[in-house]
């Protein structure tokens, strides 16, 4: 079983330190004639892991037909990467935020009678868990988690709802515990995350994602969780015209400050 501490991530021997330099590349932001050679330069780069999201609304774009063809083959891409000796961190969401249209989720959503996203809504909840269990047991089926022989370290579930929870009122709070349990049942012998979830439940660790993650991250919300940083930022994001630009040195000293508190895995 993938095991880990405050400070590390263990893939062989208990306690045994492990520090991951990762880049986020999806399946979606290149056609398959060209995920060899960026996988290859991922690794001539130095890194350890590539970071990808799971995109709802391409691999269900009418409800209960799947397509994981060509350019979105998910299994594909992951044995690349496996093939080239790096690791993975699937996000599997569903939620996607701003990176992709609607969040990730399908546009049939709208559709289910009764249904409101991101929250401890029946509806939704029942199509979440059918998505989710679907690519997990996809996963499962050829063997890419890393307790079968694979390269995937680390999942996420739900994706920055910390930003928004208090929106849903009392039905925020319900939803994050049953999205962790979810997660957790389906025993992929992995850890999970959730991003910016400082009330994670346990076993989910809690995750940063942001600019200055060393020193705005409190740290992991139980001692033998490890501290991630799993959106390493390089700028704010433009609001009207207002214009934010972290240098290349600055972002050196942001992510050794974060080492020096932290310790653990960097996604950028």
């Amino acid at each position: 079983i993938h095991t880990y501490s405050k400070q590390s991530s263990m893939h062989h021997e208990p306690y045994d330190t492990e520090y991951f330099n990762s880049f986020r590349q999806t399946n979606l932001q290149s056609n398959l004639q060209m995920w060899p050679r960026l996988i290859e330069s991922a690794r001539e780069g130095g890194l350890d892991v590539i970071q990808t999201y799971v995109f709802w609304n391409v691999h269900e774009p009418i409800q209960g037909q799947y397509n994981f063809e060509g350019r979105y083959d998910l299994v594909k891409f992951i044995r690349e990467i496996h093939a080239q000796g790096l690791y993975v961190s699937l996000r599997v969401g569903p939620f996607v935020e701003a990176e992709w249209k609607y969040g990730g989720l399908p546009f049939w959503l709208r559709g289910v009678p009764n249904i409101t996203f991101r929250c401890n809504n029946e509806p939704y909840k029942v199509h979440m868990q059918k998505f989710v269990a679907k690519i997990v047991n996809m996963m499962k089926d050829e063997n890419l988690y890393y307790p079968q022989g694979g390269p995937i370290i680390i999942s996420q579930i739900e994706n920055e709802y910390k930003l928004v929870q208090a929106a849903f009122h009392s039905r925020g709070p319900p939803y994050v515990r049953w999205a962790a349990a979810m997660a957790v049942n389906l025993q992929t012998g992995i850890p999970w995350m959730m991003c910016k979830q400082d009330d994670a439940p346990d076993p989910i660790i809690n995750t940063c994602n942001g600019l200055i993650c060393g020193e705005t991250f409190h740290g992991p919300n139980s001692p033998n969780k490890p501290a991630l940083w799993t959106e390493n930022w390089t700028s704010r994001c433009d609001k009207y015209s207002l214009f934010f630009f972290c240098t290349f040195p600055g972002v050196q000293g942001l992510t050794h400050k974060f080492l020096c508190v932290q310790l653990s895995f960097i996604w950028s």
